[in-house]
């Protein structure tokens, strides 16, 4: 069986799987009628409207607050990288006291 014999009911129902994810972007006239006016209704609601949304911006603020946390760790990392200073003559005589090993 293939991909796209698998999955053809789902293709079929792409409109109303949508009205689910992201109803405030389907067009009511692309619905059935049986659909259409609750569509209606959900998308003149100011309620529910912004609810839908807070929810997206709340999903959104938690990613934004991951992203900040990875970024502050990173900028501290540079900045103490920025702080240290070599010391090269110490590195250099450890260096030349390391015996080496010929074959």
């Amino acid at each position: 069986m293939s991909f796209e014999t698998r999955f053809q009911d789902l293709t079929s129902l792409e409109m109303e799987l949508k009205v689910f994810s992201t109803p405030f972007s389907v067009s009511p006239d692309d619905l059935s009628p049986s659909l259409q006016l609750e569509i209606i209704d959900l998308q003149n609601s100011t309620l529910l409207k912004e609810r839908y949304y807070n929810t997206l911006d709340l999903s959104r603020c938690k990613e934004r607050l991951f992203l900040q946390d990875a970024t502050m760790k990173a900028i501290l990392r540079i900045n103490s990288a920025n702080t240290l200073t070599p010391d090269i003559s110490d590195l250099v005589m450890k260096r030349k006291c390391q015996a080496t090993e010929t074959q």
